[in-house]
């Protein structure tokens, strides 16, 4: 996994990692700062920040153009997809309707970041690990001042570095930092095994990172984070690359351990409902994100009540996109569109990109994610098979220990925002999948180079 020019990447300015990092967590950074100098925070800087992100990766696919126009079947299917979304927005509903319903579809914020993702190599990889980390322990360790045996979760749950939904932000980064540090490349994966100070800094730093997490209650993230590891578990069971497969496992367990008993013992829950997954202390609402005065009389539901959990409310919300897809299968109701018709307003979505998509976009919306998704997935599977002799008639060739480790962290990342986004997704906040399509984008042309050259 070689693509771009290493000589000028180590640069700061030049290297993707750090962009990608901002897209990724450079919201939540920048919050951090601004919630220990207390300066007023405008929506003005929100819209500058992610400009200037998007602009320096325009600036790099143009310094790195051979890199982008090397083209492959996801690039085809992702251009489609905003091509409908882009034509959807001006031909179908109309710029007016677009913007009068909060617009989600930020078509800067899905390109660039898979842009960026088409230009990440094995170094750069690597580059965007370290930030993460570090990112990751300065987060936590900031967390840490906000805990005290007086705290209200209740209220300071959606209130957290002075960010309405600081707590999902932060749930992110510590999930991330989990999947990071499970395939860093100094840990080799039977560290915990084979070096134990090694093993022991990585048991703490799972412990801090898990433990981090369940405080924040962003329980979407820590199921994503779940379901991740024990699939890419599960997966390198099935290929013959890892003689440390005991030891992958064994970490994995540990974590998820770790994450049961600080769910268990956490101050508010600390009572647990595993058949709702829901938390009792943790279940706080937003309620005036619902007008209970709006009727929706075409509902198939009715509207969820002020003091509803957010399980209802996602119930709510997924059956009503569904409803709107079977009545508008083609074409959807419009991009930005479903605002307009359900009882939150223009502020409410379906949370879930793949049901948004084929609500607001229709069939073919839908089926194009899907296909992305889809394409991501088989290519990472083969590739990270390639030591297997089914994978090798497929023309892949063998890599090495830490390039199979950036797969397997592209798919680990892959497979949490899968699911994440469906949780808690909107076109806003899914910048991070897209940047998974385009790394994906470049291990698959990466794959065809070596193919080609017989490497």
């Amino acid at each position: 996994m070689n693509l771009a020019p290493t000589k000028k990447s180590i640069t700061f300015f030049w290297s993707p990692a750090y962009p990608a990092f901002s897209f990724l967590f450079g919201f939540l950074i920048l919050f951090q700062i601004n919630n220990l100098v207390q300066f007023e925070w405008r929506s003005s800087t929100t819209i500058i920040f992610y400009g200037l992100v998007a602009l320096w990766v325009f600036v790099l696919a143009v310094k790195y153009n051979k890199l982008i126009l090397d083209i492959n079947l996801l690039d085809v299917g992702f251009l489609a997809f905003i091509v409908l979304v882009v034509w959807s927005v001006f031909w179908g509903q109309g710029i007016n309707a677009f913007l009068n319903n909060n617009p989600r579809y930020i078509v800067a914020l899905m390109v660039a970041p898979y842009l960026c993702g088409k230009l990440i190599n094995s170094q750069e990889i690597k580059i965007l690990s370290k930030a993460i980390l570090i990112g990751g322990t300065l987060t936590a360790l900031n967390l840490v001042r906000f805990l005290g045996p007086d705290l209200d979760l209740v209220s300071e749950r959606l209130s957290l570095f002075g960010l309405k939904h600081g707590y999902l932000l932060a749930g992110n980064m510590m999930a991330i930092s989990v999947l990071v540090l499970l395939f860093s490349h100094k840990t080799k994966l039977g560290s915990v095994v084979h070096d134990l100070p090694i093993g022991l800094v990585m048991t703490i730093s799972f412990a801090f990172y898990a433990i981090m997490l369940c405080w924040t209650g962003a329980r979407g993230y820590l199921a994503s984070l779940i379901f991740s590891i024990l699939s890419v578990a599960l997966f390198s069971l099935y290929y013959k690359g890892y003689t440390q497969t005991r030891a992958i496992i064994m970490q994995i367990v540990l974590v998820i351990v770790i994450v049961v008993v600080a769910i268990a013992t956490s101050k508010d829950s600390r009572e647990v409902s595993f058949s709702g997954f829901s938390f009792s202390g943790l279940n706080a609402v937003d309620t005036n994100a619902v007008d209970t005065n709006a009727v929706d009389t075409n509902a198939v539901q009715p509207c969820p009540p002020a003091n509803a959990n957010s399980v209802e409310i996602r119930s709510y919300l997924y059956a009503h996109a569904v409803r709107e897809f079977m009545q508008n299968p083609i074409l959807g109701i419009g991009a930005n569109m479903f605002g307009a018709t359900n009882c939150f307003g223009v502020y409410g979505y379906p949370h879930s990109t793949i049901i948004q998509a084929f609500a607001e976009l229709g069939f073919l919306g839908g089926a194009l994610l899907v296909y992305m998704y889809f394409f991501s997935i088989y290519t990472l599977a083969i590739v990270i098979g390639c030591s297997n002799k089914r994978s090798k008639s497929f023309g892949y060739t063998d890599h090495d220990f830490f390039t199979q480790m950036n797969y397997l962290m592209i798919f680990s990342f892959l497979l949490f925002y899968l699911v994440a986004d469906q949780i808690y997704g909107n076109y806003f906040t899914s910048a991070a999948a897209f940047l998974c399509f385009g790394l994906v984008s470049s291990v698959a042309n990466e794959n065809k180079r070596m193919k080609r050259e017989g490497t």
